[in-house]
């Protein structure tokens, strides 16, 4: 793919958040949440490691971004 095509790209995505920056913002906001209750699950309970609990926010994050579209 050349300049153009990452060009296009770039300006399709910056149009999408534009369009959708309410949804995004909110998807940004939750994905962080989301983060952070994991990161005090490990420290509290020390039950998952960081792979686990790295597996579970990206489920997370994917599912977030499937319903947002």
């Amino acid at each position: 793919m050349g300049n153009q095509g990452i060009n296009e790209r770039k300006r399709s995505i910056s149009a999408y958040i534009a369009d959708h920056s309410a949804t995004v913002s909110r998807t940004i906001i939750e994905s962080l949440e989301m983060r952070m209750k994991l990161l005090a699950i490990r420290k509290r309970w020390g039950k998952f490691t960081d792979e686990c609990c790295e597996t579970i926010y990206l489920i997370f994050v994917h599912t977030l971004q499937k319903n947002s579209v």
